[in-house]
């Protein structure tokens, strides 16, 4: 489980973003599935580009590319990288196939 600081302006969206869900008896806010790829194409740990391709792959139609478009583009801006949308769309590819 990963926690989110908010210092970012793409994780404070996230923040914005995120939906109850019960887990446990208790109520917790979670990340959509397209802000958790975004942070984790911003991060880039080992096992992220895995995790990534089993999101694509379990929510298949049901992810907004449009919203992972414009985002990804500010989440690179926000981190000092030319962006996340060129790798988000080679993985999408790959993931396809």
């Amino acid at each position: 489980m990963d926690r989110i600081l908010g210092l970012l302006p793409f994780e404070r969206e996230a923040i914005d973003r995120a939906v109850a869900v019960r887990l446990a008896g208790t109520v917790v806010r979670v990340a959509t599935p397209e802000d958790l790829i975004l942070m984790k194409l911003v991060s880039r740990r080992p096992g992220d580009e895995e995790d990534i391709r089993g999101i694509l792959r379990q929510r298949r139609g049901q992810l907004d590319f449009d919203y992972l478009a414009a985002a990804g583009r500010g989440a690179g801006a926000s981190v000092g990288t030319a962006g996340v949308v060129d790798p988000l769309a080679e993985l999408a590819g790959r993931t396809r196939r």
